[in-house]
């Protein structure tokens, strides 16, 4: 799990120049023995203009990761949220 942080890490929020993980915008982190990786990203309020921009990001970051497999992400607390998990998984779909 320790890789999978430092790659959170590198994911920065622009407006606050902080990371998605020290803001502590990622939760419930589950890294399978498969290489499957599953989190909640937890946007910094309901209606963050950003979390369109972060959660492709974060889902890229922990790709890169060595050894994993793929990356589910459930964007909850976000007015939008279904929307977002939507366009998430399309990313699966079409291979990014």
């Amino acid at each position: 799990m320790g890789q999978v942080i430092v790659a959170l890490k590198t994911v920065v929020d622009p407006e606050t120049s902080r990371d998605v993980w020290d803001m502590r915008l990622i939760r419930d982190i589950q890294v399978g023995e498969d290489g499957d990786v599953s989190l909640t990203f937890r946007p910094s309020s309901v209606v963050c203009p950003l979390a369109f921009t972060l959660a492709p990001r974060i889902k890229k970051a922990v790709q890169a990761v060595e050894g994993v497999r793929r990356v589910k992400i459930n964007v909850e607390g976000f007015l939008q949220a279904e929307r977002l998990n939507q366009l998430l998984e399309s990313m699966d779909e079409r291979g990014r």
